[in-house]
């Protein structure tokens, strides 16, 4: 009985990555469709980030439950739903693996101090490509050369370009969108007093390096992120019992 905790989470972790290679096969097709039409992988984010586009806005689809909402959606279900910016910055990322280009999803805080926005930054040769897959528009230097995470957080000069002239695009003129590009992260580090702890240890420990801590796309599955936590939990908890027994 002690390891019986353990047990249920290697069953429930056997049934999330089955869950997960079926919810892919979606994923897989919905990749290969735009491939097919796109020759450079430069061509293939912009298609990409213009497909998820065109999905509805709307919240993200509940994984399981909403009490694993931190977890965020599984790109299937955005597929059907559609999603808001974090929603479709992940399945664009998952798109474009499925292609071969690795792409990481940034956070755009806004000029109060929190996180407000998600964006994707594309790895192409040895270029980079920020896409805003849920507003049609890609970040680009005056000069027409595309803009990385690095270059906003330095400050460089940038314009909006549309991802496609077959939709309306481009961000509202509203408050909401007084972004602070300077401060743009990986992760959005403000969401639960958790994560602020968190992330003002890791600055304390790493410096300026930890806003640059790019979420490899395997953990962009939220069944990934359920399986971890249900064996580290398992682990735990069976540790427990076997040290009170």
């Amino acid at each position: 009985m002690v390891f019986a905790p353990l047990a249920i989470a290697f069953a429930v972790t056997v049934v999330l990555v089955v869950w997960q290679r079926r919810a892919r096969r979606s994923l897989v097709g919905f990749a290969q469709s735009i491939a097919q039409t796109n020759t450079s992988p430069r061509e293939a984010v912009l298609a990409a980030a213009a497909r998820v586009y065109a999905l509805p806005p709307r919240s993200d689809p509940v994984f399981i439950s909403s009490v694993l909402r931190p977890f965020g959606a599984s790109p299937d279900a955005v597929i059907q739903c559609g999603a808001c910016c974090s929603g479709k910055s992940r399945l664009l990322i998952l798109a474009l693996a499925e292609l071969g280009i690795c792409s990481y999803q940034i956070t755009v805080y806004h000029q109060d101090g929190h996180a407000q926005h998600c964006l994707v930054e594309a790895c192409i040769a040895k270029e980079r490509l920020i896409v805003d897959p849920s507003y049609g528009i890609y970040y680009a230097a005056p000069d027409g050369r595309d803009v990385s995470l690095a270059d906003l957080q330095n400050g460089v000069q940038f314009v909006h370009k549309p991802i496609s002239a077959d939709r309306p695009w481009g961000y509202p003129d509203d408050p909401y969108y007084d972004f602070d590009y300077r401060a743009t992260k990986t992760a959005n580090w403000t969401a639960t007093p958790l994560r602020r702890f968190a992330y003002r240890a890791l600055r304390a420990a790493f410096g300026s390096s930890v806003d640059r801590l790019r979420v490899p796309p395997l953990l962009e599955w939220p069944h990934h992120i359920a399986a971890v936590f249900a064996l580290v939990g398992g682990t735990f908890v069976s540790l427990v019992l076997a040290a009170v027994a």
